[in-house]
């Protein structure tokens, strides 16, 4: 990508896919301020008045739309494309970076086909998500996907993980809890660690037959009841790979994901979850 953008034939849509949206994010911003930075030669200075903006989020030519709804609707990328189509006010490109895109409405998914279509000169949308198979087909299609490799264990935790947490962390435990995935893997970390598996042992004991237990569990709001299926997921499908609970259990645990980023119930979602997983016979857990 920084060869193409020195050649001046960089994509005009990119979707940046996998690892965790702090890695992506990070990855547009370092392009945005190579196709932005004004020194002369080691580009991105990373020193430049241009390249400071960018990396404090606050250049008028570098747009970041973040989720802030269960979806991202068709009136978010209209009032995008008012200004997609005007020259850069002082940069020498626009760059859009769209996080969790896998969350755009079809409608929202569909306006953007216009601007991949009839792109604008010096602009450029950066799709981002963590599973590029949630991008509908045409707007892909158009898009030049970018495999973001998951960190490495150890790189990943001698870093550390950004958290609001005080005290002693877990990270061992948070990367198994998370299954590798750094978004997840993070979010336990600021809901603490223990608490997270503190929930997943609860759940288990519910499932099990102790449904009595389930009201320990609560209140939980839609973040944390999100992470506990998340980690639920991460759970099972370990389990039946190495053959030790059926297939049966994961289904009810993907609707439950889904149920909840639109919105659901948190304490219906999880007693449903709960429900479900009983019929299919707790006692077959270890």
């Amino acid at each position: 990508m920084k060869r193409a953008a020195e050649q001046g034939k960089l994509a005009h849509l990119l979707l940046f896919y996998n690892s965790g949206e702090k890695e992506r994010t990070e990855a547009a911003l370092e392009l945005a301020m190579l196709l932005n930075c004004s020194s002369v030669k080691d580009r991105p200075c990373h020193e430049c008045i241009s390249c400071r903006k960018i990396s404090q989020e606050n250049h008028p030519d570098i747009h970041i739309l973040k989720l802030q709804k269960s979806s991202i609707g068709i009136e978010e990328i209209l009032k995008m494309q008012e200004n997609i189509y005007k020259k850069p006010f002082e940069g020498k490109y626009k760059v859009y970076l769209i996080e969790q895109a896998d969350r755009l409405t079809l409608p929202a998914a569909n306006a953007l086909l216009k601007v991949a279509e009839e792109p604008p000169e010096n602009t450029l949308l950066i799709l981002s998500t963590a599973n590029s198979e949630r991008i509908i087909a045409t707007l892909r299609s158009r898009a030049q996907e970018v495999y973001f490799p998951v960190p490495d264990k150890d790189v990943f935790l001698r870093n550390g993980i950004e958290s609001e947490t005080s005290g002693e962390i877990d990270y061992e435990l948070a990367y198994k809890l998370g299954g590798r995935d750094p978004d997840l893997i993070r979010r336990i970390v600021a809901m603490g660690t223990e608490r997270v598996e503190n929930w997943l042992e609860t759940y288990l004991a519910v499932i099990k037959g102790d449904f009595l237990k389930m009201y320990s569990l609560f209140p939980l709001d839609k973040e944390e009841a999100l992470v506990l299926v998340q980690v639920l997921q991460i759970y099972f499908m370990k389990e039946i790979t190495e053959g030790r609970v059926p297939p049966a259990y994961l289904p009810s645990i993907n609707q439950a994901v889904i149920a909840l980023q639109r919105q659901a119930n948190s304490r219906l979602a999880i007693e449903v979850l709960a429900l479900k997983q009983m019929r299919i016979g707790g006692n077959t857990l270890g």
